[in-house]
């Protein structure tokens, strides 16, 4: 019996603070290389191999199992105890004594505080060789005993621990005692002793040859070596680990070569919540009757609770200078009843609207902390009374709109001036791709990306990345990604003013309303004379009321609230409506508005104190349909805040007129537009288009009166249009106003060659594969001193994949204006050439390129499969107690008698199966399965199997009558056959045979490398069913057995089928160099992948070459049309099987 070595790593893992709710599923929720401990019924590791204990961060929890083993201080000894066996030899070669090597080691332990030992013993080699029959040569077992004895101070020694160890070792075996507890006191003298078993060393003894002398020297094919290798000395340090949820593990090296990663699904931190919460299933909150302030204990996913908690908690959060009584459940109770409310996803399901699914694992500055808790919910903070407050953007939980908490006019702002900036639309993201993490992939990152189709056909692809911080849905990810597409449209509108103390009512978070007069475009707001309930003097004429069905007058209260009636009729100023619940005071605010005219709603930003009794208050434009936005994917519908509902006025007076301008050293025309505004004062700015010729349409914006465009060429028609664009929100626009000039003969020699300028080579090109099958080609104009306005980007393709495209060959994609620095183009694997063009079809004289060679497309997973049965001939593997039945055909269990036992072969019925049969036995595969490294794979079992009665007559059955399970026969069924494999995470090591004559034996290659696989430590044997498994080597057998000495089961079909998952590896830009660049991918894949290069800013002739290419990586080399290596940009795409473990 070969002995193996196996030790037990013991460690703890901190997962949280705690207390927190425990582990989801047990072992089903440990996690190692990725692999739980168990799926469903199955364990995926055995007992032996893996062991773990939990605590949940309790403040009085019970200890670890694996915390108990306090710290320990090694001490190498490395001593071997006694000596190998040996003999004393006469001049005959004969033996005349024999050394059976016993002997003592003695060490002190001199430290007083130690509790208990350890001790590690190796054994180099231990064995016995068969001199004799059959067997000769081969190795059997030998046996060693160890005696360990203690000596306390002033005390004789004391037997403290025995054992022996029996089997076959030609390599280190290594074991080590259990924990040994030292008497008495200290120092302590600890002694190994070696005990002389004589003859009993060796399973081969010399005193039972028969065939061969008994003084025959055996020195040589024995061995009983053992070394003492480490002391380890223990005392105890014990910990329950309060307040901190910890996992501790027990690995066996059989099983674990290295430490594997770990991962563990929790619920997590018990938190408090409102106590009318209940907690689904998910974590998520409903909430059921009446809150009546007070909080409770539990898990829970509400972002809003987490926050609360990690807010007050003075542990690790920042209750030392945050007092829980600060802070208001009146104000966060709407909070989480929004972020629990369950919302409907596009596949049908439902989930809360936001959800805190996240770890915080390293410090970090509070505020950046609290902000992130904060962003799950779309919260703000600021401080407001000494303490830190939480507001939100959310909307009403049934779906009403968001009721104002104030209202600014003109009346009540200083100067009576509202100023309001913006950003420009191209300027704006019109993709957002949101990150999260997966649960589908082990909870690593994925995205999400959310488009806004008229903005990218306007202005392109403008994209931003942003993280959905504790997100692990995908579906929250894409909510927060419309909404904040959809805030980026309403950013474009920021509002700023200052008031007087009527700026402290409103906190930033809020929503307010403002009425201003330059927006609606008449006045619709003042103060209140006098009123009563129901009539309302006001300090202006209300009449006529503004267009629209239904209008409303709107009051602030005495307690600051603003509350909206209906108007029943008005007379000049006097505004008679339904009842208001208390009649509003003198000096009050009032507004007027109807279906035609509404206020503008800003939330609030910042509300700053300039100490005078002045406030200046930031906000930026809200608007209520915006939640159905992020919600439901519902485009905004904005509310009409002006009466300037009308078209504008055309503009007027418009010309064109043309002068040469001289740009750098170049002569050129230039076109100048110019217009007056129009007869009313509602325009906001103008939209503008123009072409060249025949030429496409150009679109520009602008506030001013007057517009150039340089680069003009003699002779060209010039149509320009224009028209007035309203304020916004509406942007009405009044009708076009055109005019067409032409571009006079430039003052410019037309025999000087110097006056023929070609555009410049376009620099800096890129190319980009996006979403799809698209990609975009960037590129930039260099600063040359030419007019490049309204340059041409002249796109080509060519399918050379190694940089050799060239202009002539390639086909025409599209032309763009090269001002806009990118197109999206259809992906397509090759060259990308492109150069500029002017209005006189001039070109640049070299093009540029970028190349993108796109991996090959391969399936989901690579298969293979293994087949004992479909070899030639079936079943080679070493076979023990079995074997193939050719008349059968399959694997049977063989008998227990051979044909030399047979003494009448009259009587022998059979030759296939002599004597009864055995009750069990194996089959090895023919090959062990080296991986070249260590994978993750998905093996699937191929075994059909059959029973059989060799000999299916009533004289025949062997067995007694009473266990017959049948008469009539053909009912074997109590056969039974199963498959195991054992993994190794070793390499096969090569090793060279020396021949006596001191040359190398060499194989037929050529070669003189053996692989010796039998120096691998492979694990235990585990029955093998379906399921995922780490390791490099794979051996496999097949154990046959049969319950009754006349039936064997037959092997038809036996094998596995091996899955590898397919992954993409994808590199960041990398500089080449100017020479060959090794590339190593950052984990080996199973075999070489398909390589595809994205390679930047050619120039004409450059290309690149890949070589060496392999699991592990390749090199390329980019070279220009000289054939010398250069130094160009690239990114790389590998595309292959598995994920080499490191």
């Amino acid at each position: 019996m070969a002995l193996n070595s196996t030790s037990v790593i013991k460690f703890v893992d901190l997962l949280c603070e705690g207390p927190i709710s425990g582990l989801v599923g047990a072992e089903e929720a440990i996690f190692l290389e990725e692999t739980p401990i168990r799926t469903g019924s199955a364990r995926n590791f055995s007992n032996q191999d893996v062991s773990y204990d939990f605590k949940p961060g309790g403040r009085t929890q019970s200890e670890l199992a694996q915390g108990k083993n306090g710290t320990s201080t090694i001490t190498d000894v490395n001593t071997e105890i006694g000596e190998n066996y040996s003999e004393t030899l006469n001049a005959n070669n004969e033996v005349t004594a024999r050394d059976y090597g016993s002997g003592s080691v003695v060490r002190q332990i001199t430290d007083t505080e130690v509790e208990s030992i350890e001790l590690l013993f190796t054994i180099p080699r231990m064995f016995s060789t068969a001199q004799e029959g059959l067997a000769k040569g081969q190795l059997f077992n030998g046996e060693i005993a160890v005696a360990i004895d203690v000596q306390a101070r002033g005390k004789a020694y004391k037997n403290v621990y025995d054992t022996r160890k029996t089997g076959i070792a030609i390599s280190n075996y290594q074991f080590k005692t259990p924990r040994l507890n030292l008497p008495g006191e200290g120092p302590w003298n600890i002694r190994v002793t070696k005990v002389n078993l004589g003859e009993n060393h060796f399973e081969v003894k010399f005193n039972d040859f028969r065939e061969v002398e008994k003084n025959i020297p055996l020195a040589n094919s024995r061995a009983n070596r053992i070394m003492w290798t480490s002391l380890i000395e223990i005392q105890s340090l014990r910990t329950a680990y309060p307040f901190c949820a910890v996992a501790g593990l027990s690995l066996s090296t059989r099983q674990f070569a290295s430490l594997p990663t770990r991962a563990y699904k929790i619920r997590g931190k018990i938190v408090q919540m409102p106590s009318n919460a209940a907690v689904r299933s998910d974590g998520s909150l409903v909430f059921n009757g009446a809150f009546d302030g007070s909080l409770k204990s539990g898990y829970t996913t509400c972002p809003v609770c987490c926050w609360y908690d990690m807010v007050t908690n003075p542990r690790y959060g920042a209750g030392d200078f945050v007092e829980a009584s600060n802070l208001s459940w009146v104000d966060l109770y709407p909070l989480a009843q929004y972020a629990n409310q369950l919302v409907t996803n596009p596949d049908g399901s439902t989930e809360p609207r936001f959800a805190c699914n996240t770890v915080i694992s390293s410090q970090a500055e509070a505020f950046n902390v609290l902000q992130d808790l904060a962003s799950v919910f779309r919260g703000m903070l600021f401080w407001q009374a000494n303490t830190i407050q939480a507001a939100a953007d959310h909307g009403n939980l049934n779906g009403t709109d968001v009721a104002p908490v104030h209202l600014y006019t003109n009346s009540n702002v200083i100067n009576g001036a509202f100023n309001y900036s913006g950003s420009s639309l191209k300027t704006r993201s019109t993709k957002i791709r949101v990150r999260y993490n997966d649960p589908q992939n082990f909870y690593k990152s994925n995205y999400v990306c959310v488009e806004d189709a008229t903005l990218i056909s306007k202005y392109g692809y403008q994209e931003k990345e942003i993280v959905a911080f504790g997100a692990t849905s995908k579906f929250q990810a894409q909510r927060l990604g419309r909404w904040t597409l959809a805030s980026e449209e309403l950013d474009g509108e920021v509002v700023n003013f200052v008031t007087g103390l009527q700026g402290a009512v409103v906190l930033p978070g809020q929503v307010f309303a403002v009425s201003d007069e330059m927006r609606q475009g008449v006045r619709l707001a003042g103060r209140v004379v006098s009123a009563t309930t129901t009539q309302i003097t006001l300090d202006q004429s209300a009449d006529p009321l503004p267009a629209g069905t239904t209008h409303e007058l709107h009051c602030t209260l005495a307690d600051g609230t603003i509350e909206a009636k209906g108007i029943t009729s008005v007379s000049g100023n006097v505004v008679t409506t339904a009842a208001f619940s208390s009649a509003p005071s003198a000096q009050s605010i009032w507004s007027i508005t109807s279906t035609s005219v509404e206020h503008q709603k800003f939330r609030c930003l910042t509300v700053t104190d300039s100490g005078n009794g002045q406030f200046g208050i930031l906000g930026v434009e809200f608007n209520d349909s915006i939640y159905k936005t992020a919600d439901e994917g519902d485009d905004l519908v904005f509310d009409d805040v002006t009466l300037f509902n009308d078209q504008p006025a055309k503009p007027t007076g418009l010309t064109l007129s043309f002068k040469e301008v001289t740009i750098g050293q170049t002569k050129t025309n230039r076109m100048t537009a110019s217009w007056s505004r129009g007869i009313d004062g509602t325009t906001f700015g103008f939209e503008i288009r123009y072409k060249v010729g025949n030429g496409n349409y150009i679109t520009a914006d602008t506030t001013d009166t007057i517009f150039e465009v340089d680069g003009l060429d003699q002779g060209k028609t010039i149509t320009f249009q224009i028209r007035s664009v309203a304020a916004p929100p509406v942007n009405k626009k009044s009708a076009w106003v055109d005019v067409a000039g032409v571009v006079p003969a430039p003052d410019i020699d037309p025999d000087d060659d110097d006056a023929v300028v070609t555009p410049p080579t376009p620099a800096d090109v890129t190319i980009q594969a996006i979403e799809g099958d698209q990609a975009i080609l960037r590129w930039k104009i260099p600063a040359t001193g030419q007019n490049t306005t309204n340059l041409l980007a002249i796109i080509r393709h060519a399918p050379q994949v190694d940089g050799t495209g060239e202009w002539p060959n390639s086909t025409l994609l599209r032309d763009v204006k090269a001002q806009t620095n990118s197109a999206t183009l259809p992906l397509i694997e090759g060259e990308y050439l492109i150069k500029f063009q002017d209005e006189n079809g001039q070109r640049s004289l070299n093009a540029a390129s970028a190349v993108i060679d796109l991996p090959n497309k391969l399936p989901r997973l690579d298969i293979q499969v293994r087949r004992e049965d479909t070899d030639s001939p079936p079943f080679q593997g070493d076979k023990v107690d079995v074997f193939f039945d050719t008349e059968y055909d399959g694997l049977v269990l063989d008998g227990d008698e051979t044909f030399d036992d047979v003494t009448d072969l009259d009587d022998l019925g059979t030759f296939d199966f002599i004597g009864t049969r055995l009750a069990s036995g194996e089959y090895f595969f023919n090959n062990v399965l080296d991986l070249g490294g260590v994978f993750s794979v998905v093996f699937t079992r191929k075994l059909t199997t059959r029973g059989l009665y060799p000999a299916d007559t009533f004289d025949d059955r062997a067995e007694l009558i009473d266990r017959w399970s049948d008469f009539d026969g053909d009912i074997p069924d109590d056969t039974s056959a199963a498959v195991y494999f054992r993994t190794s995470d070793q390499a096969t090591v090569d090793e060279q045979l020396l021949l006596e004559d001191g040359d190398l034996f060499l194989l037929e290659d050529g070669t003189d490398k053996i692989e010796m696989e039998s120096d691998i430590d492979f694990g235990a044997w585990i029955p093998m069913e379906s399921g995922r498994f780490t390791g490099r080597q794979f051996q496999f057998k097949c154990e046959l057995s049969s319950d009754h000495v006349d039936q064997t089961p037959v092997i038809d079909e036996l094998g596995f089928t091996m899955q590898l998952e397919l992954r993409t590896e994808s590199s960041s830009t990398i500089a080449s160099g100017a020479g060959a660049k090794a590339v190593s991918f950052t984990n080996a894949f199973y075999q070489e992948p398909s390589i595809g290069i994205t390679a930047f800013n050619l120039a004409s002739g450059d290309y690149y070459e890949v070589t060496s290419a392999s699991r592990t990586g390749f090199t390329i080399t980019f070279y220009n049309s000289s054939n010398a290596a250069i130094d160009r940009n690239f990114q790389y795409q590998a595309v292959g099987y598995g994920t080499e473990q490191t």
